[in-house]
């Protein structure tokens, strides 16, 4: 099965964004292979996706890749599964690490990416764009990425994106690019795509995506100069993609990298006596039973979290209230604090009960906020309500607002749109009252039904049309509506929408007249003149 990342695609690049970059590195001595220099790495997996379906591989490929980087001499903070907020604060507290060091940098991301108008974005797992415009806000920025490694100064950088190409938002989009935008390779740096540049990237079938596991056997390998590995690593995705996918680089180095330097061959040995080092390797080997008894026992602590976690996980999908949920997820968060030194399982569990906690604090404070709203409403203080309604202004708040008031009596969505239409405390939107007092008038509320009819019949906020005018005054004129009678009898008297029937609106001008309306008795004293 085909793991379907958005842009399968891995950039190494060393880049160094200041305005100054170029001289710099034109007059800097490369950084020779064997010297000792601090090596970090910031690794993030993204796989869990809230609004699109979970990818397969990133974040055993984060896992992987930290594995891999820890035995390489690296210093590595993994994420996975992470947010926005968590991205970006971690990649700037990179930066500033990177920047104490003068040491070499790497940065490696797995999970769904893309590009628009040729900047290149990665998705945090509550990302929920509804256009390329939301990627922008909600999206992490490649070059903000770079920006931040390149204000470091330190001695050398790689960046390695491996994201898929099928973006799951397609549907919200007008077009759809395929792959990272290119990035050109300044002096001193080396780019290397999974594929060209804008075309389609495969992934394995296996634990790990195809890019990323031939990444993983050939970095390890002694000897090897940067080029060297990645072009092991075309040669084997070329070979198993049956040519569907070939690897492409740019590189401006001018000195040698090697993830692994070169193996001397063994000198001749002579055998070793072991006579006196017994009594320290059974030493060893009973620290090595405790180690693995106390590697099952942290085993078992991840499994009973594991478990809790599905437990407040179903909760969570009950029809109860969102304080409750808050209430579950931080007593989760409370009872698994410790951190797992045999595993990093903890560390999502934990980043995904953070996220989701934060999910329901949002709604409970906007559900709040959207309350005293309609206490207001109810009281009739619509200037005041008006005033809070303004708030909503951004899609996103006024799908809220949209969703909590669906659910209202009509009576509340009539005092809704009447805020709308008289501009209280608002700006007026002659639109947004009509849907409103639409959707009072479907739910059978006589005013609503009268007032819809009034606007058909002006054409206020909708397109003019004098039969669905007569359409809503006849349904609240058939609840006893003094209004609605008036107007559908004068309807009925011109021939308007209707067949002129001047007895039929006498009759319903003489109903309206009865409830205490003045303009039906005038209207009926001029008739009979």
């Amino acid at each position: 099965m085909i793991q379907k990342y958005l842009i399968a695609t891995i950039l190494a690049i060393w880049l160094l964004v200041s305005p100054n970059y170029a001289q710099e590195r034109a007059v800097r001595p490369a950084l020779p292979s064997a010297e000792p220099v601090p090596r970090q790495a910031l690794v993030i997996g993204n796989a869990a996706y809230t609004h699109t379906s979970p990818l397969r591989n990133p974040v055993n490929d984060a896992q992987a890749i930290s594995k891999t980087l820890r035995q390489l001499g690296f210093s590595v903070t993994t994420l996975l599964d992470t947010d926005q907020r968590t991205m970006e604060a971690n990649i700037a507290m990179f930066g500033r690490s990177l920047k104490k060091s003068d040491g070499v940098g790497l940065f490696y991301y797995a999970g769904h990416g893309m590009q628009v108008e040729g900047e290149n974005y990665l998705f945090p797992i509550d990302i929920n764009p509804q256009t390329e415009a939301d990627v922008r806000y909600d999206g992490v920025p490649v070059g903000k990425l770079l920006g931040q490694m390149g204000s470091a100064g330190n001695n050398m950088n790689l960046v390695i994106l491996d994201a898929c190409r099928n973006n799951p938002f397609a549907r919200s989009f007008r077009a759809a690019s395929q792959g990272l935008a290119q990035v050109i390779a300044p002096t001193g740096s080396f780019i290397s795509y999974a594929t060209a540049p804008g075309q389609v990237a495969a992934d394995g079938d296996g634990g790990n995506g195809l890019f990323t596991s031939k990444l993983l056997k050939h970095m390890i390998k002694p000897g090897l100069k940067l080029e060297e590995v990645f072009k092991q690593v075309r040669i084997d995705v070329q070979e198993e993609s049956n040519n569907r996918q070939v690897p492409w680089d740019s590189s401006s180095l001018t000195g040698d990298f090697y993830f692994v330097p070169a193996v001397a061959s063994p000198p001749e040995s002579n055998q070793t006596e072991l006579v006196d080092l017994k009594g320290q390797a059974a030493e060893e080997q009973q620290a090595q039973l405790e180690q693995q008894q106390l590697q099952a026992q942290w085993e078992d602590w991840q499994q009973q979290m594991e478990q809790d976690f599905q437990q407040v996980l179903s909760f969570n999908e009950q029809a109860v209230s969102p304080e409750l949920k808050i209430q579950s997820l931080q007593r989760f968060l409370e009872n698994w604090q410790e951190e797992n030194p045999f595993s990093e399982q903890d560390k999502g569990l934990r980043s995904k009960a953070q996220s989701k906690l934060d999910q329901w604090q949002e709604i409970e404070e906007q559900n709040s906020q959207l309350a005293k709203i309609m206490k207001l409403l109810q009281r009739g203080e619509l200037q005041a309500a008006g005033k809070l309604l303004s708030n909503y202004n951004q899609q996103e708040e006024r799908q809220k607002l949209v969703a909590y008031f669906i659910k209202q009596a009509p009576s509340i969505q009539y005092s809704l749109a009447r805020v709308y239409r008289k501009g209280a405390g608002l700006v007026k939107n002659e639109q947004t009252a009509f849907t409103w007092y639409k959707q009072a008038a479907e739910n059978g509320y006589a005013k609503a039904q009268t007032m819809l009819g009034y606007l058909y019949q002006i054409g206020g906020g909708t397109a003019k049309t004098s039969r669905e005018a007569v359409k809503w005054y006849t349904q609240a004129a058939e609840q006893g509506e003094s209004m609605a009678l008036f107007n559908l009898g004068n309807l009925y008297l011109v021939g308007e929408g209707v067949n002129q029937d001047e007895a039929k609106a006498r009759e319903l001008l003489q109903k309206a007249a009865a409830q205490g309306n003045r303009q039906a008795r005038q209207v009926l004293k001029t008739m009979e003149d």
